[in-house]
């Protein structure tokens, strides 16, 4: 099976391997290797034979075989057809990519079923919490059904869809407060919702005093230990995907400061999906205080930030 990588100027390695790798049902593992393959050879047309068979069932995010989503499921057995080398072949068309001069998003969407699955099972977890004011944070069949029309708006593919008034008052009542183990399933729904044009607009204006970036910052900062690598994933992809639309842009760039400091120890998480998240969100920081000369984002802020994390980078 020859599986194709189509690669233009300007793209980020990382989130054309990841994309790649989510497109395929690859796992995670490659990621690096992919990646590397590309940065590699970015102005050639060529084929990378892979030796051995991708593993089933792993993580869509660690690689683990404990998958946040879903159980390891059993082998789906070798592809129908292979290469005349005996493996598997993928090729890659690129061309050059630094400096990269535009930003990316994470706008492949996930597997809603898996999604719905786990917030229902994650959903009677918060319910039945002995941590203080925790319980209360669990939806009603009510507010599971305000979930589920949620859920189809943003993973649907139609961006101008309305959302109902009552997924507003549900992700900032509860969503949002759910305990940082939790928490994940429902910011991968965030991060598809704040490219709806209603949404954003909605989350922009502040309504009801309101701030989507900074409540998620306050659920999600910490050092690495402190907060699960999932949620941390989450909201890195959730915060690039705010520069997205122009409303999202104008909220995150006033905000910028906040957002760099609860992203600041991603660097630190041992996780190549958190890295790329978090140097996709340096990188869109950066373009933006860039090319707006009138960007509230302050130079230094955006200095300091990508500096430590490439000084983890590199280590």
């Amino acid at each position: 099976v020859v599986l194709k990588c189509g690669y233009n100027f300007g793209q980020n390695p990382y989130a054309v391997a990841h994309d790649f790798i989510q497109d395929n049902d690859l796992p995670v593992d490659h990621l690096d290797e992919i990646a590397r393959f590309i940065d590699r050879n970015a102005n050639q047309g060529v084929t990378l034979g892979m030796d051995q068979m991708p593993t089933q069932g792993a993580d869509p995010f660690t690689g683990a075989n404990n998958a946040m989503y879903e159980a390891p499921q059993p082998s789906r057995g070798a592809p129908a057809a292979a290469s005349s080398s005996g493996g598997q072949a993928i090729t890659f068309q690129s061309s050059q990519h630094i400096p990269k001069r535009t930003m990316v998003f994470f706008e492949s969407p996930g597997k809603p079923d898996a999604i719905e699955k786990k917030v229902l099972e994650l959903n009677e977890a918060v319910g039945g919490s002995m941590e203080d004011g925790v319980s209360d944070l669990k939806m009603t069949d009510a507010e599971l059904a305000t979930f589920r029309a949620m859920l189809t708006i943003a993973f649907g593919n139609d961006n101008l869809a309305r959302p109902a008034p009552e997924t507003y008052a549900l992700i900032a009542s509860k969503l949002v407060k759910w305990p940082k183990a939790q928490i994940f399933p429902a910011l991968d729904v965030m991060r598809m919702l704040v490219l709806n044009a209603y949404a954003a607009k909605y989350f922009a204006s502040c309504q009801g005093g309101f701030n989507l970036l900074e409540a998620l910052a306050a659920a999600t900062a910490g050092p690495a230990s402190d907060v699960p690598a999932p949620a941390r994933l989450m909201a890195l992809r959730l915060f690039t995907n705010c520069f997205r639309t122009t409303d999202m842009r104008a909220l995150v760039t006033q905000h910028a400061k906040t957002v760099l400091d609860a992203a600041q120890g991603s660097a630190a998480v041992s996780n190549a999906q958190v890295h790329v998240a978090y140097a996709s969100l340096l990188l869109n920081v950066a373009v933006h205080a860039r090319d707006e000369a009138a960007s509230p984002i302050n130079a230094d802020d955006v200095i300091r930030a990508v500096i430590a994390g490439s000084a983890h980078f590199l280590h």
